[in-house]
């Protein structure tokens, strides 16, 4: 099954030249495998969807930090836990 992928095109007797149709046939019996292979295990050899529907994902710790900004709260990193969002405490409320 794979000797298509592997042989080379006839070539005109007298000229030497590579016979067009040869190519052809040989490109149709390697589009014919590989569409062969997509049916059989579409997982892995099937096409690829993009899922992104032509809208750019962004980072979400980006975004958090970007809807943050501003707001008077800040995020408070702990090694030991996932980073939490704390209400600033200015020097005004302080004394």
């Amino acid at each position: 099954m794979f000797e298509a992928a592997k042989c080379q095109p006839e070539r005109h007797p007298i000229s030497g030249a590579i016979d067009p149709a040869s190519v052809t046939h040989i490109r149709n019996q390697v589009a014919t495998m590989q569409w062969l292979a997509a049916k059989l295990n579409p997982k892995r050899y099937g096409e690829k969807i993009d899922m992104s529907y032509g809208i750019e994902t962004e980072d979400p710790l980006a975004s958090l930090i970007r809807r943050i900004s501003g707001t008077g709260f800040s995020i408070a990193h702990d090694t030991a836990t996932k980073p939490k969002i704390i209400p600033r405490v200015s020097n005004a409320e302080e004394d």
